[in-house]
């Protein structure tokens, strides 16, 4: 008797099986991305006024510490003499290795830190 064969082709061991993936429906898809865009719109706003007023508030420190020099008598607030002040202040900022083009973050912690130091160096 004739062996029957199945008509179905046959898969080589290689073969693939790709499975469709089911995809959301596209109206509920760009609902979640006109929120997300909105949010991360928002978030640049805010990012933008925070840098602001971080930038503002840094400067007017800066604008402290040259007031204090420029009005100080020959003893600072603490006691110490100017000129020793002044030395500090200018190791400070020779020790600032700042690249403002490369426009790091790492920069501005630097500067705040020099900014912070020589206003507590002013008045203590």
């Amino acid at each position: 008797m004739p062996r029957k064969t199945s008509k179905a082709p046959k898969r080589s061991s290689t073969a693939v099986v790709v499975k469709e993936v089911k995809r959301p429906k596209r109206g509920r898809a760009s609902a979640v991305e006109r929120g997300l865009v909105a949010r991360l719109e928002h978030l640049r706003t805010e990012a933008r006024q925070v840098t602001d007023a971080y930038l503002s508030n840094l400067d007017s420190d800066v604008a402290t510490l040259v007031d204090f020099l420029e009005g100080a008598s020959e003893v600072s607030a603490g006691g110490r003499p100017k000129t020793r002040t002044m030395r500090n202040w200018t190791a400070v900022l020779d020790g600032l290795d700042l690249k403002p083009r490369k426009g790091r973050r790492r920069d501005l912690r630097r500067i705040e830190a020099a900014v912070r130091e020589m206003m507590k160096t002013a008045f203590e």
